[in-house]
């Protein structure tokens, strides 16, 4: 059955139920559709306009293959699990998640079984041995790196890096642009016709300011000082560098040298000068000035009790004969006690003075040393080291390491011993001390201190409650420092004791009167491992009964001289201590023939002049006076007119040295002071004074270059 719809003029739609099917219901859509739309069922007699199904579309499942062309984008598409993957545009672009198609020069890059591919740049950093097949052409663009890596060139084995030239550009070249890349410095190789092959090896420091590259011939280069006109000639004997250098009769260079002969205590030069213009005056000590080479000599004068001090220099006076000049008298202070001290600090340049005021305070004031062509100190306000202060003997050292002062001395309301470490400041001349130390618990009376070089430590000796004489280790530590234990020397009940340090052995030595057995002239040695100090034998000066005495070290004969008062006479007598481990054996002293009062003696070794100055008050007339004590002979090969400059490096004996002559700047030096003028000591070394024979090194512009003269 069915039914049929007719046209307005002819012709009909027929709409039949199927023959055998079951009963069906068809509910038609309440609207027209959209153009092209047909009618579809959901199944259960529900129908709707769709739009139909694509004629070109393969489906399967959620995966389809379609051809998709709009008019102006014709392209071929693959879509799994609902999204596009795959698409090829209308000028055979591979797409990848669509129309997209990467940038011009990227690659398709797998990212694994888990993921989709994806274009992406060049990059072979994952292969972790590329090789190239041919050569690699940038064709004009930089090889970067990322995150401001380096770029490093590995020859690897025996390969070099090779920079080639061509007949267009030249020798090949190494160009080291500017931050902007517009200026730059080419660094080129020689041209083909050098025909020459060399190696170039550079320093392996930056050098100093002013410095120049020098080859050494063989294309080892170092750095120089800038040029200056130099001499070369065979080296007799090594030359060190900075080494100052004669020219000998041959032409050869050397160094200059010079030859000590020690003479025997009894043959001892005495040169006696004028007395000094102080009158009345007491307790004398000295130490020796090294950068103004002059020893400074400080006593009190009985007129005011001032506390006094002078500079000497040795030199040939207006008669060609040898002679102790002086400076102005520099005052300390005023009501001043007999006992003073003094040490030089060789860090600053600077000489510090201990001394007691009537009220017993011992004051330490800071002062610069007056050169030979100068006649007064520069000297800095007095400070308060401790308000209470026993009157005796004290004593003071300088510790070079530290760079720092330290003096003991014995208090006057603990009797104990006490040690004070100070820091001078040149900008001003003072000097600031830390906290005071005790060195025991109980009395200790009589103090002495020495620096001991080798240990960087000092030996404090003293007399203990017992009377003992006892020892300890002291390290200095910033602006304080600690002790180690206590030694005993000897159970003899030392007083006037005074130190020094023999360089030469590394062992200090103590000299002191035996006040248990009469005065008797004491001397003993001992040597410093860690925190503590051991002694050996105590031996006696020459078996004589003194009231002063007094030790230096000679560097020219590396020996302990020793200066005393004998009791009886009175007399000045002079003598050498020989050091073995801590053996000590003492020559047969000589008498000067020059009597000393009771209240102090002076032994310094002036080493510029390489004599012996003692200083001493003449108990005649209360004056003090001066001894020059020649104690060796001591020749140089330098003359007034062999000194041909400098050397510029280290050389053996029969090599060819280069000598940096006048003009030149060496720069093999240290602890100059520019602007100062330095002489050739008879030692080859250099001096601000003048010596015999009076020879100009050069002029200072640093504390490392010496312009050369002569």
């Amino acid at each position: 059955m069915g039914i049929r719809l007719k046209g307005q003029t002819s012709g009909y739609v027929e709409i039949k139920a199927p023959a055998t099917a079951a009963d069906n219901t068809l509910t038609f859509p309440n609207g027209n559709g959209n153009n092209g739309q047909i009618l579809t069922t959901d199944g259960s007699g529900n129908l709707s306009f769709s739009n139909p199904a694509d004629t070109d579309k393969i489906t399967e499942g959620n995966t389809e293959a379609e051809v998709v062309d709009s008019g102006s984008d014709g392209h071929f598409k693959v879509t799994t699990e609902g999204s596009e993957r795959v698409r090829v545009g209308p000028a055979g672009q591979i797409g990848i998640g669509g129309a997209n198609y990467g940038s011009t020069g990227q690659v398709l890059t797998s990212t694994g079984g888990s993921s989709a591919a994806s274009w992406s740049n060049v990059e072979i950093s994952s292969d972790t041995s590329p090789q190239l097949g041919g050569h690699l052409d940038v064709n004009g663009n930089d090889i970067v790196t990322t995150s401001n890596g380096d770029i490093d060139l590995d020859p690897n084995g025996s390969g070099q890096v090779v920079f080639k030239g061509n007949a267009t550009r030249g020798s090949g070249a190494v160009k080291l642009n500017c931050e902007n890349n517009s200026h730059g410095i080419l660094v080129k190789g020689p041209p083909h016709s050098a025909g020459a092959n060399y190696t170039l090896t550079l320093p392996n420091d930056t050098g100093t300011s002013g410095q120049m590259l020098s080859t050494n011939g063989s294309g080892v280069t170092s750095w120089a000082s800038v040029g200056g006109p130099t001499f070369q000639a065979t080296a007799s004997g090594a030359i060190a560098n900075g080494d100052t250098c004669i020219v000998k009769s041959d032409g050869n260079v050397a160094a200059v040298s010079k030859t000590v002969t020690a003479k025997t205590v009894a043959n001892f030069d005495v040169i006696s000068t004028s007395d000094n213009p102080e009158a009345s005056s007491f307790s004398f000590r000295s130490c020796y000035a090294d950068n103004e080479s002059a020893v400074v000599v400080t006593y009190r004068k009985n007129s005011g009790d001032t506390q006094c001090a002078r500079a000497y220099f040795i030199g040939n006076n207006q008669y060609g004969n040898l002679a102790a000049t002086f400076s102005n008298e520099l005052t300390l202070g005023s009501s001043a006690k007999e006992y003073s001290t003094l040490v030089y600090d060789t860090t600053n340049n600077r000489v510090v003075f201990f001394f007691l005021n009537s009220s017993n305070e011992l004051g330490a004031r800071v002062a610069t040393v007056p050169s030979a062509a100068s006649t007064s100190f520069s000297l800095g306000s007095t400070v308060t080291v401790d308000t209470a202060v026993q009157e005796e003997n004290f004593d003071c050292s300088f510790d070079v390491n530290a760079g720092k002062v330290v003096v003991v001395y014995r208090g006057s309301s603990d009797t104990r011993p006490h040690i004070a470490v100070g820091t001078v400041d040149p900008s001003n001349n003072s000097i600031s001390f830390g906290t005071i130390v005790n060195a025991v618990s109980t009395l200790g009376k009589h103090n002495a201190i020495v620096y001991d070089a080798n240990a960087q430590k000092h030996v404090h000796v003293y007399t203990n409650s017992s009377n003992d004489f006892e020892a300890k280790v002291f390290t200095v530590s910033g602006t304080s420092g600690s002790y180690g234990s206590a030694t005993t020397i000897t159970t003899s009940n030392p007083h006037s004791t005074k130190g020094v340090f023999d360089s030469a052995q590394n062992k200090v030595c103590f000299a002191f009167r035996d006040d248990s057995i009469g005065d008797a002239g004491k001397v003993v040695a001992g040597n410093v491992s860690g925190t503590s100090v051991t002694f050996g034998t105590v031996v006696n000066i020459a078996d004589k009964d003194i009231t002063t005495v007094d030790l230096d070290f000679d560097p020219d004969v590396q020996k302990v001289v020793c200066g005393y008062a004998e009791k009886i006479t009175n007399n000045l007598e002079v003598t050498r201590v020989n050091i073995s481990g801590t053996t000590v054996t003492v020559d047969t002293p000589l008498d000067t023939n020059v009597q000393s009062g009771t209240t102090g003696v002076g032994v310094t070794y002036h080493k510029a002049a390489e004599k012996l100055l003692l200083t001493n008050r003449d108990p005649g007339n209360g004056y003090g006076s001066t001894r020059i004590i020649g104690m060796s002979t001591v020749t140089t090969n330098l003359t007034a007119t062999n000194y041909i400059g400098i050397a510029d490096a280290a050389y053996s004996n029969g090599s060819t040295a280069t000598i940096q002559i006048i003009g030149s700047i060496d720069d093999a030096q240290s602890g100059l002071t520019p602007g100062l003028q330095y002489y050739v000591q008879k030692d080859g070394s250099l001096g601000t004074s003048a010596a015999t024979p009076s020879v100009v090194a050069g002029t200072a512009v640093s504390a490392t270059k010496l312009i050369v003269k002569g």
